[in-house]
């Protein structure tokens, strides 16, 4: 296997086995868990786009190199993770632990229940909604559990995921590669 693809890949079964231990074992399952799994991830990617460039830029001829041409190495590898990470995310929400995405939902079904049922707050929707006007309370409610059915699917994580992923390497890619160009291959260039 080409360098390119060791590293996105090395780092991208790194957080693969990372969720899945988390979910084997059944630790750091719940909702407000989810920040630490987050952050892994942004870790890996952002060490996935400096391992890449670094060894890119140590066994390159830097005669012809580019700030622009080391950017694109780097968000090269950063996408590779990105896709690996995506769908592995659908995957994992939609087979391996559909029911936490479940639970999310069933907890804002709670909430939209007990907001419909409160009068203050009805009134509230049918103002800021004019077409909820003239229907009932189970037809409110109906139309506002969608919202969170849609958020909480895994075709829609996965999506949200794939972007945020996206922009990091994105960003990481800009900021490794000037870290790089000024401080570490300086002499180089």
């Amino acid at each position: 296997m080409k360098n390119k693809l060791l590293i996105p890949v090395i780092f991208s079964l790194a957080w693969i086995g990372y969720k899945l231990t988390t979910f084997g074992l059944q630790v750091l399952q719940k909702p407000e868990d989810l920040f630490l799994s987050v952050m892994i991830n942004i870790f890996c990617l952002s060490a996935t786009v400096t391992f890449s460039l670094y060894f890119y830029k140590k066994s390159e001829d830097q005669s012809g190199s580019s700030a622009l041409g080391d950017m694109k190495k780097g968000m090269s590898a950063g996408m590779i993770y990105t896709l690996i990470i995506g769908v592995f995310i659908y995957f994992y929400y939609q087979k391996i632990d559909p029911s936490f995405n479940e639970n999310r939902i069933a907890i804002a079904d709670k909430e939209i229940s007990k907001d419909v049922s409160n009068p203050v707050k009805l009134k509230a929707y049918k103002e800021h909604n004019p077409e909820l006007q003239s229907k009932t309370e189970e037809e409110i409610i109906q139309q506002l559990k969608k919202g969170p059915r849609m958020m909480f699917s895994a075709s829609f994580t996965s999506t949200i995921s794939f972007l945020a992923l996206t922009v990091l390497t994105t960003i990481n890619a800009i900021i490794v590669t000037a870290f790089l160009r000024r401080f570490i291959f300086r002499n180089r260039i």
